[in-house]
């Protein structure tokens, strides 16, 4: 039989990623399973607000254009799709992201998580997207 379980989250990090999100449309990219942050923090934001860094899809609403992986990430970041962009720098395709992030800016830094489970070490780094186009 197969068990899958996650180690406890940490309170700081709930409660510091509480202040950055909020109930409506916007998306939040997170590295790690979207489905932990979702449990965490509540009803109050739709599971489908949340996407995980490991596995994303995309169209390209110009073009129609279907993207999977990077070539994902990166046309949703150029498309400024998500309002935060949480990383852990624990997987390789977050330092894809990040150079994303890097190339077509409209994102800035917002702040630092503590690590999400107890016992881990590895902190957050926050993207915010910017209110206005440059």
């Amino acid at each position: 039989m197969f068990y899958h379980s996650w180690r406890p989250e940490n309170p700081a990090f709930v409660g510091e990623l509480r202040t950055l999100v909020h109930a409506g449309t916007d998306r939040y990219l997170i590295e790690g399973y979207d489905d932990i942050p979702a449990y965490y923090i509540g009803p109050s934001i739709s599971s489908i607000q949340w996407k995980e860094a490991g596995s994303y899809s995309y169209v390209d609403p110009q073009t129609g254009t279907h993207y999977e992986g990077d070539a994902a990430f990166a046309d949703a970041i150029r498309h400024r799709v998500f309002s935060l962009i949480i990383l852990n720098y624990q997987e390789p395709q977050d330092y894809a992201i990040a150079t994303d992030i890097a190339r077509y800016g409209d994102y800035r830094i917002v702040g630092h998580l503590p690590p999400s489970g107890i016992g881990s070490h590895s902190t957050y780094t926050v993207w915010r997207v910017s209110e206005a186009r440059p």
